[in-house]
């Protein structure tokens, strides 16, 4: 086996991810709640009709798919730390175990 074959963690990269990503969700966070603010606005403003409607429920697709993309980002984020806690634990016992004893 040659050290191209091998799977290197680094749990610190990981960590630093996942840090990546909990900043991307408040960031998609932040502009889904102004857009929805925007948009509710707008929609107060039209009267009650065919339109209206067709916006209203555009909206709350959106609003499903982005909380939606939001959840799926906080299940990598967390799978990202559950690895990096695994690796390293994983790491910590493999160099106590070559400790002469």
């Amino acid at each position: 086996m040659t050290t191209e074959d091998w799977y290197a963690v680094n749990w610190e990269d990981q960590r630093e991810a996942a840090a990546f990503v909990q900043k991307a969700m408040g960031a998609c966070s932040n502009e889904i709640e102004n857009v929805t603010t925007e948009t509710n606005g707008m929609l107060e403003a039209w009267k009650e009709g065919p339109t209206k409607e067709g916006f209203s429920q555009r909206q709350k697709t959106f609003l499903n798919a982005a909380n939606e993309m939001v959840l799926i980002l906080d299940r990598f984020r967390a799978s990202l730390e559950t690895s990096a806690d695994i690796a390293q634990a994983a790491e910590l016992d493999n160099a106590k175990r070559m400790q002469p004893g």
